[in-house]
């Protein structure tokens, strides 16, 4: 793979002072999912059995490994491969929002299951008609196609046919979500679903962002999500345009079977670990890997600190793209939104590969 070099361990900038304990009980969190849904390659050259040896051996160590041996563990096991291109990283959360399972007053915009119609792309079907980074399509008898536009279904394009999940307050929550791609929906003082992605239109992802800066709205060094959606709830008849320039629309599932202190289920099917998982581009990575960060993160609105650390390749996303693109998870709630939304750093990315790769 062209852009990277092996590098030894102590040319990683502050690897001496990671807790590689806290990165080992990352990976070996990650290691039974990755044994049960091995992931495919993706272009990073990993040695797929190489990788999941890897997790078994993570899993031999027990959960109660120390500190030496969690830092041997990685060395013994992985080579550092630098890329040799800027990186950039971002960040995401889990939202939580109000809800119901009824549509009221109240709660009139809903979140939609995925149509019977809309599958997954195989590596077997032919979508060279539509975007590259196509994944869900519309089968039908004619082959495969576009399903509904957001501005379609905005429309009510899907009205009446019983798709509809759970009901929110209005569609700048409903767009919060699927930029995110999971949440937590507060139906009542005892009540919470889990709502994880479960597929999408097909369209291209267009960033509402990248338009609000074409509008001279924001420029590049002033955005950030929590500024985005500001300017979306003051600008109620506006905001109606422009969701619907986003031609991509996500359907979504209740993810009943986590736990109420674990994260939402990551596209490897792992349970999302804050500031340990990272989202990469499903056509660069593999999932499972651990990948070396240096870069600066906010530790508030006005300052930044070096963070040089363990993260790990188990989410995607239709906006992360390239070699070196990132998307850290944060964690769940309004806290962990206003500082994702923060995250817009370059950064400097090293591939942990499975030794045999």
């Amino acid at each position: 793979m062209t852009g990277i070099k092996p590098i030894g361990f102590d040319h990683l900038p502050g690897w001496a002072k990671e807790d590689h304990k806290a990165a080992f009980a990352a990976f070996r969190h990650s290691a039974a999912y990755l044994i049960k849904n091995p992931p495919r390659l993706h272009g990073d050259e990993v040695d797929i059995d190489a990788l999941l040896a890897c997790a078994h051996k993570a899993l031999e160590l027990g959960e109660e490994c120390d500190e030496e041996t969690a830092k041997g563990f990685f060395e013994d096991n992985f080579t550092p491969h630098r890329i040799d291109e800027e990186g950039f990283v971002t960040g995401y959360f889990e939202p939580s929002f109000e809800g119901s399972r009824e549509k009221s007053a109240q709660f009139p915009v809903p979140l939609h299951r995925r149509p019977a119609d809309l599958v997954a792309v195989t590596e077997e079907d032919d979508v060279s008609h539509l975007s590259p980074e196509t994944s869900f399509a519309r089968k039908s008898e004619d082959g495969l196609s576009y399903h509904f536009s957001r501005a379609d279904i905005m429309g009510g394009a899907l009205d009446g046919e019983n798709l509809e999940l759970v009901w929110l307050k209005d569609d700048v929550d409903a767009f919060t979500i699927h930029v995110q791609g999971s949440a937590r929906i507060n139906l009542d003082k005892e009540d919470t679903m889990r709502v994880a992605f479960d597929g999408k239109s097909g369209h291209a992802y267009q960033s509402i962002g990248k338009i609000l800066i074409g509008k001279g709205i924001f420029t590049k060094d002033t955005i950030t999500m929590d500024k985005v959606i500001a300017y979306l709830r003051e600008n109620e008849e506006e905001a109606q345009s422009l969701l619907r320039q986003n031609p991509s629309y996500i359907y979504f599932k209740e993810q009943a079977s986590l736990e109420r202190d674990q994260g939402p289920l990551a596209a490897a099917q792992i349970p999302l670990l804050p500031m340990r998982s990272m989202a990469v581009d499903r056509h660069c990575r593999t999932f499972g890997i651990p990948i070396w960060l240096e870069t600066c993160l906010p530790i508030s609105k006005h300052a930044l600190a070096p963070c040089k650390k363990l993260f790990f390749a188990h989410d995607t996303g239709s906006a992360i793209k390239g070699e070196a693109r990132g998307d850290l998870f944060v964690g769940t709630g309004r806290e962990a939104g206003s500082l994702a939304g923060q995250i817009k750093q370059q950064a400097r990315f090293t591939l942990l590969l499975p030794k045999g790769s």
